[in-house]
């Protein structure tokens, strides 16, 4: 789970969901923002610095690294 720099937004892993996603909800309204599917639970998130993006790391017998974009959704 991951608190944005300024704390609008809440990132995080849910376990019983049956698949790997990744949901960023707005803290002010308590609004599910987005939810990204990837291919392997990520075990580490960072925002970008400007809030748009967040970065992640897998590892799910090989290290993969992607990016998260809040704005397109993909």
């Amino acid at each position: 789970m991951l608190f944005s720099s300024d704390s609008q937004f809440f990132a995080y892993c849910p376990a019983n969901s049956g698949r790997a996603t990744v949901t960023v909800w707005n803290l002010g309204t308590f609004e599910e923002v987005a939810s990204f599917s990837l291919s392997a639970t990520p075990n580490h998130l960072a925002w970008s610095p400007d809030l748009s993006r967040i970065f992640y790391l897998t590892q799910d017998g090989e290290s993969r690294m992607g990016v998260l974009n809040l704005q397109t959704r993909s």
